[in-house]
């Protein structure tokens, strides 16, 4: 599996080594740099994206179970695994290699997996067709 394309987005969570090793072991994205809590920043984990897009992980502090997305405002993100079917292929059979349950969707354009990442946030792992 090789994501492909992602803006940028930062995601509050709340086990920051759950989350590092979720998003570099699982979904594979290298880890581009780990920061240190300091004044008016919080610890962070880095990750690249395709050529130059970042994700970053940092702690939320102390989260009861049911208020995760409240507090942080993500109920969803998406990411592009390539741009044909056989992509998204190898990207169910690397997550089932791995354990990590999931649900096939049909859309108009394209086809999904979507899948909780270790908080209960979703993340849908699509390809996009180039035309």
């Amino acid at each position: 599996m090789n994501i492909t394309g992602l803006g940028r987005a930062s995601l509050k969570v709340r086990d920051l080594a759950a989350s590092e090793r979720f998003y570099s072991r699982i979904l594979r994205m290298p880890v581009v740099s780990r920061s240190r809590p300091r004044a008016g920043a919080s610890a962070g984990v880095e990750f690249r994206v395709g050529h130059a897009h970042e994700f970053i992980v940092e702690p939320a502090g102390e989260l009861a179970s049911d208020d995760a997305h409240a507090i942080t405002g993500v109920t969803h993100l998406a990411f592009v695994v390539g741009n044909n079917p056989r992509t998204l292929q190898d990207a169910a059979r690397h997550l089932t290699e791995q354990g990590v349950p999931f649900e096939q969707v049909a859309r108009e354009e394209y086809e999904s997996l979507l899948l909780r990442d270790p908080d209960g946030h979703l993340i849908e792992l699509y390809y996009w067709p180039e035309w």
